[in-house]
């Protein structure tokens, strides 16, 4: 029962991978589709995962349908015009110019990251915390 919620479940979501330049810390993705729909609920966006099979890459689950994505890093500083991912899972590899190049096709090795339920804890820490997580 629970591989065919599993297997429904990646139905309804897309994966994103995409590598980044050096200098961009805590990527990002906004992902939004034609008819207006946007992903997350404020920018910059999901922040996505390393994946610990592939140095360099990051990863994130979308829900499924969404057409554009924009991978934004260092507090939104720094991003990448509109991509198109045609609802597809999709491979980005985000050179030093900020351009994008897309790929459909797997360019990563391994096994794809297990979907994990993401959810958003706010707490009040001291002031002297730095980028508390």
């Amino acid at each position: 029962m629970m591989k065919k919620l599993f297997a429904l479940l990646l139905c309804l979501m897309l994966l994103l991978y995409a590598s980044v330049p050096d200098d961009w810390s805590w990527p990002c993705v906004w992902a939004w589709n034609a008819e207006g729909a946007n992903a997350f609920a404020a920018w910059p966006g999901e922040q996505m995962e390393p994946d610990p099979a592939n140095k360099g890459w990051y990863y994130l689950y979308l829900p499924a349908g969404m057409e554009s994505v924009i991978i934004n890093a260092n507090d939104g500083g720094v991003q990448t015009d509109e991509i198109k991912i045609d609802k597809q899972s999709a491979w980005i590899a985000v050179a030093e110019d900020k351009t994008a190049s897309v790929s459909f096709e797997a360019q990563t090795a391994g096994e794809t990251p297990a979907y994990t339920e993401r959810f958003t804890v706010y707490a009040q820490v001291d002031g002297s915390w730095e980028n508390p997580g």
